[in-house]
């Protein structure tokens, strides 16, 4: 890759976009739904590399374990899992996450 002498731009070469290091199986457009007695409408979010923002906030899984990855509500600090099924995922599918 070659720069401009001031190092505002490119001038020459190729970019390759490698997402697959930081990609996720949970990665994709997921609408997320409420127990009907919270009143709260729906929401759809976008996951990219296990990330994703949602009313201002962003939240990030974690992975450690990958059949149940979790995240933690912020200002909350609370903790939801989900279990992954032994398959993989299909489009349609649902995912119960529990705290």
């Amino acid at each position: 890759m070659q720069f401009s002498a001031d190092f505002t731009y490119v001038t020459t070469g190729v970019m390759k976009l490698r997402s697959h290091k930081n990609a996720c199986l949970l990665d994709g457009l997921w609408r997320v739904e409420y127990p009907s007695e919270s009143g709260r409408s729906p929401v759809v979010i976008r996951v990219q590399g296990g990330m994703w923002e949602m009313r201002g906030s962003r939240y990030w899984l974690t992975l450690t374990d990958p059949s149940k990855p979790c995240f933690v509500w912020r200002g909350l600090g609370v903790v939801q899992t989900c279990q992954m099924p032994p398959t993989a995922l299909a489009e349609g599918d649902c995912l119960l996450w529990v705290a």
